[in-house]
Order: C-alpha cells, then structure tokens, then sequence
C-alpha cells in the first residue's frame, strides 16, 4: 500500500559579500608666478637752432617791396592811370569835337596813341639797409619714463579624494522551501 507523503523541498539563500578598501588621493598642481615688465625709456623732443634773416629793409632800399607794399602801389597805380586813362579819352573827345578848329585831329591822336611815353628808368647802388639776422637757439626736452614690473601669482592648489572602504553585500540566490503535498485520493464509486 501506498502511503501518502509530503515531500519539502529546500534551498538555502546565498550571500556574497566583499569589500573596498578605502582610496586617498591628493593631486597638486605648483604656483605659478607670471611677470610681465616694461623697460623703462627717456623721450626726447628736438627743436632744432634756427637763423631769421629780415631782409625787407635791404629790398625796400633797392626798390624790391613786400607783397602787401606792392599791392597797394599797384592799386593806387591802377586808380591813377584810370583817372588819367578817362582825363586823356576826355580831352581826345574834346578835340574832335571842335569843329571850330577846321583841322583833322584824328592823325595826331593816332600817332599819340602809337607811340606812348617810354618807361622810367631807374639806376640803384648796393643796398642802403642790412639784412637783420635774429639767432633762436634749439632746444632738447627730455622725459623719463619709468619701467614697470607687474607680477600675478597664481597659488598651488592641493586637492583631495577620500573614498572610505565599503562592504558590498548582494543576495546570490534566494532561498525557499517547497512543499508539494501527496496527490489526492481517486475514489470511483460506481
């Protein structure tokens, strides 16, 4: 005869465990020190000696003028020689208009006109006057301009890590048990 059973089946959990051991590490990076200069240096502004000669009163005295002397001779020439051009057209007018006179003036205005008054001529000697010399004497200015030294320090730096140690624990395997109870009765009943 058979006996019913119950059978149990059982596994046990497994655990692994390890471990990590502590880490230290210390990285340093230097100082550093950075310099930077500038040389020092001596500026010089020249102004260099110079002669002035006035030779205005030397010209004038041969009869060589200035700019503005001339210009203004010039203008008052111009306004002359205007007031004598118009005086001499005045008079030809005059003398054409006699008719009283019973000549022709026509010819002797021609050849007036043809052949006008000559130039004036003019004799001079050596200057009268000295040309006038002023002496500026030159200049140096120095500046000294000093140097420059500029530093950066950049310190070190020490850093650091710590990792303390560790246990590192992990189920493998679950455990269990298992029960697997008999297998019913078969009863036939007829």
């Amino acid at each position: 005869m058979n006996v019913p059973r119950i059978q149990i089946d059982q596994q046990f959990t497994r655990i692994q465990s390890h471990t990590q051991p502590r880490r230290f590490e210390l990285t340093n990076t230097w100082a550093k020190l950075d310099a930077e200069h500038t040389n020092p240096r001596v500026e010089l502004n020249r102004t260099p000696p110079r002669v002035l000669i006035d030779q205005t009163a030397a010209r004038a005295s041969v009869g060589y003028r200035t700019s503005n002397d001339l210009e203004e001779d010039f203008a008052s020439r111009a306004m002359q020689y205007s007031y004598e051009h118009i005086a001499r057209k005045a008079a030809e007018g005059d003398r054409i208009g006699a008719i009283e006179n019973r000549s022709d003036p026509i010819p002797d205005i021609a050849w007036e006109n043809a052949f006008p008054e000559g130039p004036e001529l003019t004799i001079a000697s050596l200057p009268g006057a000295r040309p006038q010399f002023q002496y500026q004497p030159g200049r140096v200015d120095a500046q000294y301009v000093p140097g420059d030294i500029r530093y950066h320090v950049t310190p070190g730096r020490v850093q650091g890590d710590y990792q303390p140690s560790r246990v590192i624990t992990e189920v493998v395997q679950k455990g269990y048990v298992k029960v697997i109870p008999p297998p019913p009765k078969l009863s036939l009943q007829v």
